[in-house]
């Protein structure tokens, strides 16, 4: 049931919101 819910564009979008995230944390640390 839960893998007819997980489709590849899914994993796509949380790949790029982590990446995202991971640059915000970067970009945080900079500043500091």
């Amino acid at each position: 049931m839960a893998q007819e819910l997980h489709r590849p564009e899914d994993t796509d979008v949380s790949n790029i919101y982590s990446a995202i995230d991971d640059l915000t944390t970067l970009l945080h640390i900079v500043h500091i």
